[in-house]
């Protein structure tokens, strides 16, 4: 009698478990056959369903839909990864647009590799997803750009490593760049891009706070060997893509709206006052690092869609909310700073570039676009030969 109970249950609970198998096994044929005909991947990035198609083929000329798709894909899906120190970095990343090497940089045209040749006129770029190249391509981002123009320009071989990193903004930069001659990783020109980002931040101290969906690493086990494996199949890739996204349309990479700050007073004069004093301070540090390792350092102010940007060419004015209201009233600020006392020489104000232009230039609410990062690269070219900041002999 109980022999026969005791099968019974066997059974059922044999048919529920060969079921939940069954389904489980069909999801996943079902996801990989959808996704090879797209339909999962129709609208792959927060960007796209925040601002329309539209309005993407307008600052993306001459490439297809489904190329601007993969492109945005690419740049979205990769949460960030946790590093001491610096907080987080960039995921380690392969794709067709978007290539991130395992020691931190971003790939550009021709990229070199890894560590740097001493022979070679060697330059680390630093700076926020502007510098990264959010929405463009690994060939079209600002360091890339800068890397060919440089090599036409100065003759020699040149060298550019892309350490722009999401939300980094100058304490960061200055971190990042300690640990790399640290590990006598000494470059022979270092260029920092800023702006936008250590206003973003103004007030605070760390961007950790601001950043979403940053992993941190674990030591290698057999759980965590099974969690890999188990992050492979079809359906948990689905999973981790819809969580993605849900983490970054608020705020991956500068380009959510902080609902919350709006109550904020972005023109606090004594807050400006801090983040341009902030700002100089890390010049200062970077410059006293540079002469002790021979490193040449230039920094770079980069142009934002608050300043001096025609307002009726802007495609995305009206999702400009949060803390980016800080740059409203801060690059007017940083201008008289600087007109007043000056940096240096090796101080480049590249933030007026688009006064006067009557185009789109930026593919989302703030980052820039191939043309636009080319501009951006031209503008600091011509500034670093100009000024005489590097031997074009």
């Amino acid at each position: 009698m109980i022999t026969g109970k005791v099968k019974s249950i066997y059974s059922w609970f044999a048919l529920i478990f060969f079921n939940a198998l069954v389904l489980f096994v069909a999801l996943n044929i079902a996801i990989v056959v959808a996704s090879l005909f797209r339909n999962i991947f129709a609208s792959a990035d927060p960007v796209s369903t925040k601002y329309g198609e539209s309005k993407l083929a307008a600052v993306y000329p001459g490439k297809s839909h489904e190329v601007i798709q993969d492109l945005l894909r690419e740049t979205w899906s990769r949460p960030y990864l946790y590093e001491p120190f610096t907080e987080f970095k960039e995921r380690p990343y392969r794709g067709n647009y978007v290539n991130v090497d395992e020691h931190g940089f971003r790939f550009s045209k021709n990229q070199a590799s890894w560590p740097p040749d001493p022979m070679v006129f060697n330059i680390f770029v630093f700076g926020g997803s502007k510098t990264f190249g959010y929405g463009v391509s690994d060939v079209e981002t600002i360091p890339s750009r800068l890397q060919e123009i440089l090599r036409q320009t100065l003759g020699k071989p040149v060298s550019i490593f892309n350490f722009g990193r999401g939300y980094y903004y100058s304490t960061q930069e200055r971190i990042l760049f300690e640990r790399l001659l640290a590990e006598g990783r000494i470059p022979t020109l270092a260029v920092f891009i800023d702006g936008v980002n250590d206003f973003y931040l103004a007030g605070i101290d760390h961007a950790f706070a601001q950043a979403r969906a940053i992993e941190a690493p674990s030591e290698p086990s057999l759980k965590t060997e099974l969690e890999a494996l188990t992050l492979k199949l079809p359906l948990a890739r689905v999973a981790a893509r819809l969580r993605s996204w849900g983490d970054c349309f608020g705020g991956c990479a500068e380009t959510g709206e902080d609902k919350t700050s709006e109550l904020a007073s972005f023109d606090d004069p004594q807050i400006i006052s801090n983040t341009i004093a902030r700002y100089v301070s890390n010049k200062t540090m970077i410059e006293a690092l540079s002469a002790f390792y021979g490193v040449q350092p230039i920094f770079v102010w980069e142009p934002a869609p608050t300043y001096k940007y025609d307002q009726k060419s802007d495609l995305f004015i009206g999702s400009r909310y949060g803390r980016h209201r800080y740059s409203i009233y801060g690059y007017p600020a940083m201008k008289a700073f600087v007109d007043k006392s000056p940096l240096g020489k090796n101080f480049l104000w590249c933030a007026d570039i688009q006064e006067g232009l009557s185009k789109p230039l930026y593919v989302d609410q703030l980052h820039y676009t191939a043309e636009f990062s080319q501009s951006v690269a031209s503008c600091v070219a011509k500034l670093i030969v100009d000024r005489d900041l590097v031997s074009t002999r």
